[in-house]
Formats: C-alpha cells, structure tokens, sequence
C-alpha cells in the first residue's frame, strides 16, 4: 500500500496473533526455529507480526472508504483474512457510518473467497492492471454497501 494510503486512513489495524496460537505459524526451511523459553522478544514480535489492514477514505462526501488488507504469508490459511476483514467492516458500518466500502486485489484466489464470504460483490476488472512475475495480471474491483452489509448481519442472527 502507498504511504498516502496509510497517512489517510481512518482505521490501521496491526494484525498480530496471540502466542497460543504461534503452532499454527508457517515456518520457511530457513528460518531458525526456537523453543518458547529461549525466544527473545523481538522473536516473538516477528513470530507473532501476522499483518495490518488499513480503511482510508476514497469519496468523504459520499462516505465511501477503501480497505486493504495485507498478510505475511505463514499466517496464511488460518482464517485471520476473514476475521479482520469483518471487523474492519464491523467498524467501517457500526462506528463509522460508511456507505460503502471497496477494494481491489489481483492474482490471489484465496483473497477472492475471503471478500466474498465477508460480503463483497465484484464490480469491475481492470484488465492487465499489474505486471507481476513476468506478465500482467488483472486487478478485480469489490465493494460493499450498506445495506448489504446490514442484511447480512441481520441473516446471521438467530
């Protein structure tokens, strides 16, 4: 994300996971692995540093925000993308009063499932928007309003 982005936003979230959690962390072949009790805290913080996720404002007049999420990759597949894009929305709709919320992502089809599950409806692709490893890549444009977001809490209750 632009520093612009972040300068602006209205919400920065840092994404970090509790320690019961770290066994689920993903480990590369050559990161050096320690046990609980030998870890310093800077171990922890860089073990723990799961991401951040910032809301800045698109269109103020109209209430409309753009989210962006970003997550380091041994977190992946545990379902904090999930978590922190519907508090992000939570916060976005209850504490904000946004109309609407929207995004954009490229080449990554769990990121796909995790806005769609959150709510998002595709409105667009910018066609071959990004030049990624060797060769262009779409960006697919989401959003969400509202009233979408309010009906869907509401089906969600029992």
């Amino acid at each position: 994300m632009e520093d612009s982005f972040l300068s602006k936003a209205l919400l920065v979230v840092v994404i970090e996971v509790k320690r019961e959690y770290a066994g689920l962390r993903k480990w590369d072949e050559d990161e050096e692995k320690r046990k609980d009790e030998e870890k310093t805290p800077q171990d922890w913080a860089r073990e723990l540093y799961a991401g951040y996720a910032a809301l800045s404002p698109k269109h103020p007049k109209n209430r409309d925000a753009e989210v962006g999420i970003t997550l380091v990759v041994p977190w992946w597949g545990n379902g904090f993308a999930t978590e922190v894009t519907e508090w992000v929305l939570q916060h976005a709709f209850e504490q904000l009063a946004l109309h609407r919320v929207s995004l954009g992502y490229f080449g990554n089809p769990a990121a796909r499932r995790v806005y769609d599950k959150c709510g998002f409806v595709q409105e667009g692709v910018n066609r071959k928007a990004f030049w990624v490893d060797g060769h262009w890549v779409d960006e697919v444009t989401m959003g969400i309003i509202d009233e979408e977001y309010w009906a869907k809490k509401r089906a969600l209750q029992p």
